[in-house]
């Protein structure tokens, strides 16, 4: 029914993908067993407020605590496990080995990024892109004279990549940061409100317009 819904709505090429990626995953039952390893998970491990507190301070134990999600809960890996813990206030030391980060890694000259055909598996780059976003980190913060953490360079790069991936492919590496920052100086605009129309899928279309009007 949904699917019927969008037709010649905003955002609807975006929107059909997330449907039918759902339905697909439903289907196979893929989402019901992530569900319910997950439920297991949570009880196995006795996960809840007082235990993630004790890892907000505690780098290798939250790093412990991803590689094991990354094992025990079906179709979560590292990526996904960094963002649930991102969503639980966490993990500033970690950062997803997504596309976004191990590409901007391998086009700042760190080693052992680059693919000629497949990307690595994510427990293979994990703690090699969290080092060297850490790396970032500190160069940034040495530059701006305060302290950032891995998640939040990590962020950074996320707003770039996913303003890139709205681009046509020739004209991706022209966003650098630089320009980014005179965007949203252009538009008026703050990080939320970069962050509130990348998260709606009926703004991206709007969002790539403007974007490739400013380049």
């Amino acid at each position: 029914m949904e699917l019927g819904s969008i037709r010649g709505k905003p955002g609807e090429g975006f929107k059909r993908a997330i449907l039918q990626t759902t339905r697909q995953e439903i289907q196979s039952l893929d989402m019901s067993r992530t569900i319910g390893t997950a439920l297991k998970f949570f009880d196995d491990e006795r996960i809840d407020v007082k235990k993630i507190k004790t890892l907000q301070n505690d780098a290798k134990a939250t790093l412990d605590l991803v590689d094991l999600v990354a094992r025990s809960i079906h179709n979560v890996r590292y990526i996904k496990g960094v963002l649930w813990l991102y969503g639980c206030g966490i993990a500033k030391d970690l950062v997803p080995p997504n596309a976004h980060v191990t590409r901007f890694l391998h086009e700042c000259g760190y080693l052992g990024f680059g693919w000629s055909k497949e990307p690595a598996d994510d427990w293979q780059i994990f703690t090699p892109a969290c080092n060297c976003m850490g790396d970032v980190a500190k160069k940034v913060g040495t530059e701006l004279k305060q302290a950032i953490t891995p998640k939040q360079a990590q962020a950074a790069v996320w707003y770039l990549q996913a303003c890139r991936g709205l681009l046509p492919t020739n004209r991706k590496n022209q966003l650098t940061p630089s320009l980014l920052l005179d965007f949203l100086k252009a538009q008026n605009w703050s990080i939320q409100q970069l962050s509130d129309r990348l998260e709606d899928v009926e703004e991206l279309e709007n969002l790539a317009g403007d974007l490739k009007t400013f380049l």
